[in-house]
């Protein structure tokens, strides 16, 4: 027994590589929009590969196509100031994993898919981006079987924390003024492990 919306989730999954049955034309056309948005309200102009060779390949949340667009943005500019060559996928368009709700045999089975795209794609890298129940799929069922072809695996939140860490990014905690910022866990990130 399963929940409707997790079998139509993981059965879209399987079908066009997202939850959401988002076309490779939908995801091109959208981050086409989000570029030209980040050249409007910040003066950057970016180049985003999709389904193209790099060093890593990025697989944000499915929200982040639609609700949280600025996430989506955030990412683009983060990789743009690292200086990280990387690539969307229209056959891996998002990070989320819904087969951990239903059966191992999917979880695995989505696993696989990113795995392939991974290697089709040549990264040495894959992104995963912010959605909690996805850390969990990809670091234990997704970064074994990557490993085995020499492809990393890491959470955005890690990336970015080296990015500060080395330098490539600078903070300036002063911008900030007298406003102060609380962590609240996104998508139990945290209380999953990092």
């Amino acid at each position: 027994m399963a929940s409707r919306f997790t079998a139509l989730t993981v059965d879209a999954h399987w079908k066009s590589g997202n939850n959401m049955n988002l076309t490779p034309g939908a995801v091109k056309s959208i981050i086409d929009f989000v570029v030209k948005e980040i050249k409007q309200e910040k003066g950057v102009e970016l180049k985003v590969k999709i389904d193209e060779p790099a060093y890593a390949l990025l697989l944000p949340s499915s929200a982040d196509y639609f609700m949280n667009m600025e996430t989506l943005k955030g990412y683009l500019l983060f990789l743009h100031a690292a200086g990280i060559d990387y690539t969307l996928s229209t056959k891996a368009v998002e990070v989320a994993n819904f087969g951990l709700f239903l059966h191992p045999k999917h979880l695995q089975g989505l696993a696989e898919k990113y795995v392939s795209v991974a290697r089709e794609l040549g990264v040495k890298l894959v992104i995963a981006g912010e959605c909690g129940h996805a850390w969990r799929a990809h670091k234990n069922y997704t970064l074994p079987r990557l490993k085995e072809y020499g492809i990393e695996l890491v959470h955005i939140h890690h990336l970015v924390a080296k990015a500060i860490r080395n330098g490539k990014i600078k903070l300036n905690p002063e911008a900030n003024g007298d406003i102060i910022y609380m962590y609240q866990d996104p998508c139990q990130y945290a209380r999953e492990g990092t």
